[in-house]
């Protein structure tokens, strides 16, 4: 066989290849009923009636009754709301308005109890209605960035670089003097059991195995938001981090999901993870909206939402498999009864064969080499 023949051959085969490839790429992209013009939302976009509102946090107790949070912006002093919905979030009421102020965190002790941080004080009512109470556990100058209690007495919260604990619902707070941190914010804590804790900050995860009183950093990559699981493993997000770990004190980054397997322009920015149990995940965002794993993350599929959603999801909450609310940015409330439905796969990392193709001076195209991108099995 001649040069232009073996280059014609080169040609045809790396032609077939390449589609073959495409092919390989669009069935992985696109498995699924996501975007699809007949196909319904898994997601759909409620009217909160607070457009300029950023939410910030959601909850639920059960299929009804739930509470969110944010603030509003303007020109002056934010304003800081929370609505409460006894009907699945298909109307809201406005429960609390406060001037100048800002809030993040939103805690459900239980079916009468709900706490919200804010700056230089907390928020919170004991009769699930409309009358709030205030907390100011120092007398600092600073925003409280979580509140999260493990029981309706023992409850912690944070400025920055302070870590707070009540024992008696909230009455009287103390400083933990084992978190000596220099973090910007703790922003969770996640309890694993009676004992261990998990806790994320902008600068890493800390661990803790006498209930929060003694910490250490165990990850030096914090971010927004964490998960513990029953089977061991943990999960964390960052603005463009996904984090893992199989043993809750030692951590690795993985490939954060992705539509195709190619690297990102801009940042995920992932905002919020949450798990309703060892296998059933979501997380929120910016660039993918919501992006659910049934299998505890080996896998993750995007979710459908409205193109009006064109804001930065904050925060999700789930009570069950198919009921889940997620909030964000630009008034978004989002709801789903289908939240277990799998649409299009996402990557982790790339599976599919990937073909390293030159061209040379004299215009014969040669295959340099076949390779495969690893996926990580979490």
């Amino acid at each position: 066989m001649g040069l232009l023949q073996r280059a014609r051959f080169m040609l045809v085969l790396t032609l077939l290849l390449m589609m073959s490839f495409k092919g390989v790429l669009q069935v992985q992209a696109h498995t699924g009923t996501a975007g699809h013009p007949d196909s319904p939302l898994v997601w759909e976009h409620l009217n909160s009636g607070y457009d300029e509102a950023v939410f910030r946090d959601v909850g639920f107790l059960n299929y009804t009754h739930g509470w969110t949070t944010g603030f509003i912006e303007q020109n002056g002093p934010d304003i800081l709301i929370v609505l409460h919905t006894e009907n699945g979030g298909d109307t809201w009421t406005e429960q609390l308005e406060e001037y100048d102020q800002y809030v993040v965190d939103l805690e459900i002790v239980d079916d009468q109890t709900v706490w919200i941080t804010g700056k230089e004080k907390l928020f919170f009512t004991n009769n699930s209605d409309s009358d709030w109470f205030i907390s100011e556990p120092a007398s600092v100058q600073a925003s409280y960035s979580l509140v999260e209690f493990f029981n309706q007495t023992h409850g912690w919260t944070a400025t920055m670089e302070t870590l707070y604990k009540t024992t008696d619902g909230g009455l009287t707070w103390s400083a933990v003097p084992g978190w000596d941190f220099e973090d910007d914010l703790p922003r969770y804590i996640e309890f694993i059991d009676d004992s261990r804790v998990l806790a994320i900050g902008w600068f890493g995860i800390y661990y803790s195995e006498d209930l929060a009183e003694a910490w250490e950093q165990v990850h030096d990559y914090g971010g927004w938001s964490l998960v513990a699981l029953d089977n061991g493993k943990s999960l964390a997000v960052a603005d463009n981090e996904l984090m893992y770990s199989e043993d809750y004190t030692t951590w690795i980054n993985l490939p954060v999901p992705n539509r195709a397997p190619l690297p990102r322009h801009t940042p995920p920015y992932l905002s919020d993870i949450f798990f309703l149990d060892d296998t059933h995940g979501w997380i929120v965002g910016d660039q993918i909206p919501i992006m659910y794993t049934p299998d505890g993350g080996n896998t993750w599929y995007e979710q459908s939402v409205s193109e009006e959603v064109t804001g930065r999801l904050m925060s999700v909450d789930f009570t069950n498999q198919t009921h889940g609310w997620a909030v964000g940015s630009e008034g978004i409330i989002l709801r789903t009864t289908q939240g277990n439905l799998l649409e299009c796969r996402l990557w982790m990392g790339i599976t599919d064969p990937v073909f390293l193709i030159i061209v040379s001076s004299i215009g014969v195209i040669v295959i340099v080499g076949l390779g495969y991108y690893r996926r990580r099995k979490t």
